[in-house]
């Protein structure tokens, strides 16, 4: 076979060409330059161009010699050449004023370099070598990350939640709440059926009544005891490390020994959970150090960046920084959910663990009713020629958003458990279910788990997507900011640039309001993914190549009459000096930049918090079952 493409190679082969074309784009000469030159000639008198002279160049309404926006009062405006739109394609010709080859090269090692941090991103079909998965997820990451980041917040609040109900346990429940969290991030949609609602027959005499007479119709199909999460909340709950207070005071008085299915699920709970621990990504402090050292390298680019403005230095290539500061906000929160080394290795043990558990109860219960003819070889344990999908399927890996679709299991299960045996709760909006070593007891926060599954998504989720669209928005519109107030003041080719990208990529974060959106949706969340994606690569190859410098983009004409309609021959430096300008580069520079320094601090924050919910606490037991 030969050899395939890894994730590594695919983003190297994009940054090189993008590299490729920015300094294969450069030119010696800046054509505006002498373009200004030869405007200044004519209006001087000592060059004329065709019917073109010192006259008619203002009769023939080349030269602008309206308001200039921004223009301080020290600077007569008498002093400020500006040419309209017509004007500049008459005297400089339809003529892009390209990069120049040292300018090409530090913009390429300041900006584009660092979107090396694209590495780091966990591309989980690296595992099964697939090049069409690998593309799937970055069409997905980059295409929205709105909807990623969403989903990638989401996920890890519910990780953050699990570690604090297993630290209330004093870490008696490390195991059960870490494998909650593994299959948060799976589809699990297959084991909760939609409503199946019966039909109305009408009568002879006009009335109605239930098409199907079966007492289970109407509930769920195939599943009308919502069996998965039932056996899901006994494998997770019915371990010995859950016995309440007053079981464990009873068992000691009658001198009883533990029910020996507490133990069978609580070596099962172990050893999945070793397992699941062994197959976790590492390598998160070395990850977050690059990153932190690529936002200490951003701070160093901004600073150095004012300080050397000059004719060489084009302000606007800050603005693609800022820009793109969402990315390492993206990947920083990546890192810290911790994914499995590989997903389909994970979702297989995920559904061995439920099916042994499911032996182990449908045992457990025959020997209550017949003790003395139950015994240890009669528990169905999985076999190799058993396929546990069949009957607890664990789907696809959803993990950062790379299918559309709710992640909701840990916060249901966690929203209908208490921590407490203690406590049992009427609440008719909500109830919270103690861990009572009881059959019923499971099944009914199994049937509840199952029931918030179905229903709406909780608030807390509408208020992380809102918080992950404007962590987003907010490098954007500081970009836009940015290059809005840059002269030519008003909307042009960059900012409109940036803000068409920002529209192209919610399009799919509005999608995944939806529960589980329909194909139709996906298909549309796909096609937007691809346009912003392709827009936004097409964006950044035309602003670092100088194509946005030419006559239309100069003059931003997109709101003529309120802003723009000119163009100038100036510089940074020119703006800088000359313009009330200096305020809003340095305002966007501040917020675009501590937003993702701020996410940086959380995310740590929060993954030291949450560090010995994945550690594993020993080895093996000997006798363990296989999985």
């Amino acid at each position: 076979m030969g050899p395939r493409l890894k994730p590594v190679h695919i983003a190297l082969i994009v940054l090189v060409l993008l590299a490729i074309v920015t300094c294969s784009a450069a030119s010696e000469v800046t054509r505006f330059t002498l373009c200004e030159d030869k405007v200044r000639s004519i209006i001087n008198g000592t060059y004329t161009e065709g019917n073109i002279n010192s006259v008619t160049i203002k009769t023939l309404g080349y030269l602008y010699e309206g308001p200039v926006n921004g223009l301080k009062a020290s600077c007569p405006r008498s002093e400020w050449l500006t040419l309209t739109l017509e004007g500049c394609d008459v005297l400089c010709g339809s003529i892009i004023d390209v990069a120049q080859p040292a300018e090409a090269i530090s913009i390429t090692a300041t900006w584009i370099f660092p979107l090396a941090i694209l590495l780091n991103l966990p591309y989980e079909s690296y595992h099964d070598r697939k090049v069409r998965g690998i593309l799937g997820e970055v069409l997905n990451w980059l295409g929205s990350p709105q909807s990623a980041l969403t989903a990638t917040l989401w996920n890890f609040r519910q990780i953050r939640a699990c570690h604090r109900r297993s630290k209330a346990s004093d870490g008696k429940l490390n195991d059960a709440y870490y494998i909650l969290s593994c299959l948060n991030q799976y589809d699990i949609s297959k084991g909760l059926p939609e409503i199946v609602r019966p039909k109305k027959q009408k009568a002879v005499d006009g009335s109605t009544s239930d098409s199907n007479t079966d007492p289970e119709a109407g509930v769920v199909n195939n599943q009308p005891d919502n069996w998965y999460f039932k056996t899901l909340i006994y494998g997770l709950l019915r371990p010995k490390a859950h016995i309440s207070e007053a079981l464990a005071l009873s068992l000691k008085e009658t001198d009883e020994p533990v029910p020996l299915d507490m133990l069978l699920t609580e070596e099962l709970l172990e050893n999945i959970a070793f397992q699941l621990r062994m197959l976790r990504r590492r390598s998160v402090i070395p990850t977050l150090a690059s990153l932190a050292l690529f936002l200490v390298a951003f701070v160093f680019s901004v600073v150095l960046t004012f300080g050397d403005l000059g004719t060489d230095i084009n302000i606007l290539y800050m603005s693609l920084g800022l820009f793109l500061l969402w990315l390492p906000m993206l990947v920083t929160f990546s890192i810290v959910d911790r994914n499995p080394i590989s997903s389909t290795r994970t979702a297989t043990l995920l559904s061995r663990y439920l099916y042994n558990v499911n032996a182990v109860r449908t045992w457990s219960v025959a020997q209550n009713l017949a003790p003395k003819l139950s015994t240890l070889d009669q528990i169905n344990w999985w076999t190799r020629d058993v396929n546990p999908q069949d009957t607890f399927p664990v789907g696809r890996f959803l993990g950062q958003g790379r299918i559309i679709q709710y992640c909701g299991l840990a916060h249901a299960v966690l929203n209908h458990t208490s921590p407490d045996s203690d406590i049992k709760t009427k609440d008719t909006t909500r109830q919270e279910f103690s861990f009572e070593n009881a059959i019923a007891a499971y099944d009914t926060c199994g049937d509840a788990v199952a029931t918030a599954l179905r229903g709406p998504k909780p608030a807390s989720w509408y208020s992380t997507a809102v918080v992950s669209c404007l962590l987003v928005w907010n490098e954007i519109m500081m970009a836009v900011m940015f290059a809005f107030n840059t002269p030519t003041v008003g909307p042009g080719c960059w900012s409109g640039s940036c803000f068409l990208y920002g529209a192209l990529s919610t399009v799919t974060w509005l999608v995944q309001f939806q529960k589980k959106p329909a194909r139709w949706a996906r298909m549309v969340a796909f096609a937007f993914n691809a346009l912003a994606l392709g827009w936004l690569v097409t964006t950044i190859v035309l602003q670092l190549s100088g194509v946005f410098n030419n006559c239309y983009c100069l003059s931003a004409p997109i709101a003529r009459g309120m802003y723009g309609g000119y163009m100038d021959f100036a510089n940074s430096l020119d703006y800088r000096n000359n313009f009330d300008v200096l305020n809003y580069w340095i305002a966007a520079a501040v917020v675009g930049g501590m937003v993702p320094m701020g996410a940086f601090v959380v995310a740590v924050f929060w993954w030291l918090k949450c560090q010995h919910l994945p550690h594993a606490p020993g080895l093996l037991s000997r006798d363990r079952r296989r999985l």
